[in-house]
């Protein structure tokens, strides 16, 4: 808690014995843990707030976040995608009986 260890805690009970008195110690004991119980409270509200707030804008965010990480090239390619198959095909060169040229069937074109 608030990087204060037990020694520190005996300390500063034995300054506030002394400055206050046996009397009025636990009186002002009580009111420390009224305002500290109520500084949590406080703390807490504000901190679910927040999460709800920031809860609603985040989804927005990776809402927005999803339209722009879009790939041009695949979305075209799905909406024309019945258009770009046949094209494609179309150009698709006929291999159909090609081989390729073996080594002594090249052309000497250094002559």
């Amino acid at each position: 808690m608030f990087g204060i260890g037990f020694p520190e805690l005996i300390f500063i009970f034995i300054v506030a014995l002394i400055v206050l008195g046996p009397d009025k110690l636990p009186e002002v004991a009580k009111q420390m843990a009224k305002f500290v119980m109520q500084l949590k409270k406080t703390a807490e509200d504000f901190k679910n707030e927040f999460d709800k707030d920031m809860g609603e804008d985040l989804n927005k965010l990776k809402d927005i976040k999803d339209q722009i990480n879009i790939d041009p090239k695949k979305e075209l390619e799905e909406k024309f995608k019945d258009i770009y198959s046949p094209v494609n095909d179309g150009l698709k060169p006929d291999m159909e009986g090609w081989k390729p040229m073996e080594k002594d069937e090249k052309k000497d074109d250094s002559k």
